[in-house]
């Protein structure tokens, strides 16, 4: 009886782990959408005041920015590039309802970039 309910335990948990192995690809990318319909639903504009690696939150790459208000862009798996382009002094535009960010140096658009979390 002992073994019969070791072994039974040990399919459940077996069964389990397999389901979670073989889902991790579309939690992440739901995970991702979610993040991009939050992030379409913001309105940036502003100067970039700061950039930084935010530790308390997961290394999370972090753009802190002046504007009508001081707040922060969180960046976390955005793989467009912005991130690594922008610097201090640059100014950002992000329209609400888009993906995009448009970074402006010396009053002329330089670049724009499309945010990608990783939802196809």
């Amino acid at each position: 009886m002992r073994i019969e309910v070791k072994l039974i335990i040990f399919t459940i948990m077996t069964l389990i782990m397999a389901y979670l192995i073989l889902n991790t690809d579309s939690f992440n990318t739901s995970l991702a959408c979610r993040k991009l319909e939050y992030f379409k639903k913001e309105e940036y504009q502003g100067i970039v005041m700061s950039k930084y690696l935010d530790q308390k939150n997961h290394s999370a790459q972090t753009i802190k920015m002046q504007g009508k208000n001081d707040y922060g862009i969180i960046l976390a798996r955005d793989t467009s590039g912005f991130y690594d382009y922008v610097k201090a002094g640059d100014s950002l535009i992000k329209i609400k309802g888009q993906e995009y960010i448009k970074v402006y140096r010396q009053d002329s658009i330089l670049r724009q970039f499309k945010i990608y979390f990783g939802c196809d």
